[in-house]
């Protein structure tokens, strides 16, 4: 089947996402790609279609954000369904209930909790590296969970790698250097 034009493949997308179950709704295209069509579904799920060069549909999983353009996506097992366009919205929609939604939906909602618990990872790296900025009197590095601090007579300068873990370089007299590591080791 050839590629349909634009405006008909709108138009299918419009019937197909009709034809699924009521909280799923078309995103009207973007006039940079009028093949790259979204049905927007549940808690922020979405479902992307597109046509391929022979006709077929390709139907993939809309994933949720992060930051810029990149998204928490599975590492493996992203479904993806291809169907004829030629097959009608009634039929389409029935392949995408049956063969992606019962795959794309769970993973979905995996990425969702990945995704909450990095934006707390995140906060929690952020936070820890404020502490240790004021703590050594230092100063936070923009755009890092760095600080570095230079009171008199040593260099002190912290990456944080997450809430639990902190690479610390200190440039300092051997005596400070003495007391630091023993601080370090009495923490338990």
């Amino acid at each position: 089947m050839p590629k349909l034009p634009p405006a008909g493949f709108a138009a299918l997308v419009t019937a197909i996402a009709a034809e699924l179950p009521p909280d799923w709704g078309v995103r009207p295209p973007t006039a940079d790609d009028p093949y790259s069509i979204e049905i927007d579904g549940p808690a922020g799920a979405g479902i992307h279609i597109g046509q391929d060069h022979t006709g077929r549909l390709v139907i993939t999983g809309c994933w949720p954000p992060s930051y810029g353009t990149w998204y928490f996506h599975p590492r493996e097992g992203a479904p993806t369904i291809t169907v004829r366009a030629d097959r009608g919205p009634l039929a389409i929609a029935g392949e995408i209930s049956r063969r992606f939604l019962p795959a794309y939906l769970p993973l979905y909602a995996q990425q969702v909790q990945d995704r909450i618990a990095t934006i707390a990872r995140e906060a929690a790296t952020e936070s820890l590296a404020d502490e240790l900025a004021r703590l050594s009197g230092g100063d936070r590095q923009h755009n890092r969970a760095a600080f570095s601090a230079f009171p008199p007579g040593m260099s002190i300068r912290g990456e944080i790698g997450g809430p639990d873990s902190v690479r610390l370089t200190l440039d300092c007299p051997a005596a400070q250097a003495r007391a630091a590591l023993q601080a370090c080791l009495d923490v338990k």
